[in-house]
């Protein structure tokens, strides 16, 4: 029983850092001066066209610091309302992996919590907020486009580098630097010790759609990246058939009687 137990809380902390994780929750403060450099003048006017029309995307993601690391990896659609989302994803702390998988599909929030939930998907309510987290965090936090939708307001720099193939595409590569102490404010809640830069590199194809974004930060013992690829791609966003779900009465009742 203390076992499942324990799964069960390790997969609700998984599921929670997935959710931040994709919304950005976890950059962290580099110390150091910001100082101004030239912009490249055509990168804003090209983000700004690619946001006003997003598609499906591919996200990966790696999230590193002693003792706990977290990768997640799927699609998210956030051109719907609500989003469709459906991420798998793998926590090692303190040598025990936690493998989750998150599906948002017409509003609701399905949460596969591997061995804890006989791996089939149990819906998220507030009923489950103990075993799956905050439903509402998971629909709102699982957005790749909030990072760069607030790379605007948070430039320092953004030099065009060269162009890349990638997949069998040509496309044109930008470095970017942020001003961390501005882009905070785009997570939940600004953190006043954040002081220095970020680093982003940004790929656009010819019809200026992002197709790939990655950026990593290190603060000495902790990383995190992420990467969004193959925007626009098809990809097919499914509710949980009856027999791939489970009840919360069935999985209280699976996690009491162990």
């Amino acid at each position: 029983m203390g076992h499942l137990h324990r799964r069960s809380a390790a997969a609700a902390t998984a599921v929670l850092a997935v959710a931040t994780i994709l919304a950005g929750c976890t950059s962290l403060p580099i110390r150091g001066l910001t100082v101004a450099a030239p912009l490249a003048s055509d990168f804003a006017p090209r983000l700004e066209r690619a946001l006003e029309h997003p598609g499906p995307v591919m996200v990966m993601s790696a999230f590193d610091m002693p003792g706990y690391t977290l990768t997640t990896f799927g699609h998210v659609d956030p051109s719907t309302s609500p989003h469709q989302v459906s991420v798998s994803a793998s926590v090692t702390e303190d040598d025990t992996i936690t493998e989750v998988e998150i599906r948002v599909v017409d509003g609701e929030v399905w949460v596969n919590l591997a061995e804890t939930s006989q791996d089939r998907f149990l819906l998220a309510s507030e009923e489950t907020t103990a075993i799956t987290g905050d439903p509402a965090l998971l629909t709102l936090g699982i957005d790749p486009l909030v990072e760069l939708r607030a790379f605007p307001g948070a430039l320092v720099s953004a030099e065009r580098a060269g162009t890349d193939a990638i997949n069998g595409e040509r496309l044109d590569r930008y470095e970017v630097t942020l001003d961390l102490a501005r882009l905070q404010p785009v997570h939940y809640g600004s953190d006043p010790s954040a002081v220095g830069e970020i680093d982003y590199e940004v790929w656009f194809d010819g019809d200026d759609h992002v197709r790939k974004v990655s950026g990593e930060l290190v603060d000495g013992i902790r990383s995190n990246s992420f990467t969004l690829s193959n925007w626009g791609v098809g990809t097919t966003f499914e509710v949980p058939s009856e027999d791939e779900r489970i009840s919360l009465a069935e999985l209280t009742g699976a996690i009491d009687g162990v």
